[in-house]
């Protein structure tokens, strides 16, 4: 009987355990232009199951509910500067979202790149299943000729668990020189 216990107990504590995640990251290049890194538990989105259909990086993980997305966008005469990018971007969050709530905001800098960061909360409109209030993080990048919007959500009342991680993410992003 003794060796029967030890035997369920040894194969519980294995279960455990393949079902961590590994805390490594791993580097994601996208068409020699930049390259962002991701925990190894976040993998690409399915081509015919896109995030967002404008980014040109998505990320996810559907158990952990943690979601990634990049959005490149030219510099033009009307978006020239990195305050209008965020303004831009900022406006067309906050049109899907029921009572957005800003929670911070902070001009930093990315692997020597001009930054801002900011972080949101709200309830995605139109979504009947749930009225979950979602956390978004979003840093934009300015290149020289290209603005980067990379943005991470998960639900809010997990948003401290992940903050570390979506930082290492944030911090990872560099331009790829030819």
């Amino acid at each position: 009987m003794k060796i029967y216990y030890k035997t369920i107990l040894f194969f519980i504590v294995l279960l455990l355990f393949s079902c961590s995640y590994s805390e490594t990251f791993h580097e994601v290049k996208v068409d020699g232009r930049y390259a962002l890194s991701f925990p190894d538990y976040m993998e690409a989105a399915e081509a015919d199951k896109p995030l967002n259909p404008k980014a040109s990086l998505q990320y996810l993980n559907y158990f952990r509910n943690i979601y990634a997305v990049v959005i490149e966008q030219p510099k033009t005469n009307t978006i020239k500067d990195l305050q209008s990018f965020q303004q831009q971007a900022e406006s067309e969050l906050l049109q899907h979202l029921s009572a957005p709530q800003r929670l911070d905001s902070t001009a930093t800098t990315i692997n020597g790149l001009p930054a801002l960061q900011m972080a949101f909360a709200g309830v995605v409109n139109g979504t009947q299943e749930t009225d979950t209030k979602i956390y978004y993080r979003m840093a934009f990048v300015e290149g020289k000729t290209q603005f980067y919007q990379i943005t991470l959500w998960t639900w809010y009342d997990w948003r401290e668990k992940y903050e570390e991680e979506i930082q290492k993410i944030f911090n990872s992003f560099r331009l790829i020189t030819n």
